[in-house]
């Protein structure tokens, strides 16, 4: 439920990069071929509150490294990013998750088979995550 308003949904500046970096290890996202230009944040004045990446590869566009400070979630602030992304993005999205009843609720459904480009990428997060083979799922425009 988004229960403010006043929150602003931008590209990064050079300070918020400076945040995000370490966060993303922190929360244990997706820290490969990092890049500014692909990240959109969400703020309370100059207060980062959460992030989203979208991560381009030859066969798709994956969604990426989505991240909420805790002391801003369950807010919306993640909601709010997602659909700013799919927003911004002009073609199917996807991700690989281990929380696919959240994206489910905005839309996104589990595929397979999927891009070839996310085989690696699940593996991964099975790994980082240490759970079950996390799903792939996707945002059809």
């Amino acid at each position: 439920m988004i229960r403010e308003t006043s929150f602003q949904i931008n590209s990064p500046g050079e300070a918020d990069w400076k945040l995000i970096q370490p966060l993303i290890g922190e929360f244990k996202l997706d820290d490969q071929d990092l890049s500014i230009d692909q990240f959109i944040v969400c703020k309370k004045g100059q207060t980062l509150m959460g992030f989203v990446r979208i991560k381009k590869y030859p066969d798709c566009d994956e969604l990426s490294s989505l991240g909420v400070l805790s002391e801003h979630r369950k807010k919306g602030i993640g909601t709010l990013l997602i659909l700013e992304l799919l927003k911004r993005s002009p073609g199917d999205v996807y991700i690989v998750t281990v929380v696919p009843h959240y994206f489910a609720k905005i839309g996104f459904e589990i595929i397979n088979p999927f891009p070839s480009s996310l085989v690696q990428k699940q593996k991964e997060c099975k790994l980082t995550c240490g759970s079950k083979l996390p799903s792939i799922m996707i945002y059809k425009k």
